[in-house]
């Protein structure tokens, strides 16, 4: 598989990931992480590319991706092209319509990740117990 060990077991594993896969993005870039039920990754998608500050993303274009790859979970995640991993506001009030919506379609955010661009940093919402 081309996702190295595929089972995620833990946030670190995941930011580890997504570092890779956005290495020397210049924008804001908005993924989800597409897992089946064993939590192993049966694929990563591109849903927005935004500015330097923003990335624009609606939860039916999340979930769209999740239904038509027949996964059982996700993990979203995005990266801030300033470094700073620390959620914004509305970082936290997407995370919170993309934790309903799961809820609804039966499709669980398992996780809302930050990666910083340049360093290793990342902000997990589920590590903060904000999920």
């Amino acid at each position: 598989m081309p996702w190295g060990d595929s089972r995620m077991r833990n946030s670190q594993m995941v930011s580890a990931l997504l570092h890779k896969y956005l290495e020397g993005v210049d924008r804001e870039h908005l993924c989800v992480v597409l897992l089946n039920q064993k939590n192993e990754i049966v694929g990563v998608s591109t849903i927005s590319i935004g500015s330097l500050t923003a990335s624009v993303a609606h939860p039916r274009e999340i979930f769209k991706v999740a239904i038509l790859a027949n996964c059982a979970s996700i993990i979203i995640a995005h990266n801030h092209p300033s470094g700073d991993p620390l959620p914004s506001k509305e970082d936290r009030a997407l995370t919170a319509r993309l934790l309903e919506a799961g809820r609804l379609l039966g499709i669980p955010l398992v996780d809302s990740i930050i990666i910083s661009d340049g360093t290793s940093a990342y902000f997990s919402f589920a590590d903060e117990n904000l999920l």
